[in-house]
């Protein structure tokens, strides 16, 4: 049987390390991340949240306010 804890059960630590692991390759790969201090770069990964959208979903359009960063992993069509 397979084992689920929800992300809100984990300490925000905990979550931040298990974030870290999986943003690894995005973290060497991303120019940004490379001239910031690990402290920054775990201050960052902390905030990140994953989001998966569809074919058709807008996630910004031309001249909305930026609030957000967005690192697309993966397009399917």
């Amino acid at each position: 049987p397979s084992f689920c804890l929800p992300a809100q059960e984990l300490s925000p630590g905990l979550r931040t390390d298990i974030n870290l692991h999986l943003c690894a390759e995005l973290v060497r790969t991303v120019p940004l991340f490379l001239e910031c201090s690990p402290i920054v770069v775990r201050a960052m990964v902390a905030k990140l949240q994953r989001e998966t959208h569809v074919a058709g979903d807008y996630i910004f359009r031309i001249g909305d306010v930026a609030d957000a960063v967005y690192f697309i992993l993966k397009v399917t069509k």
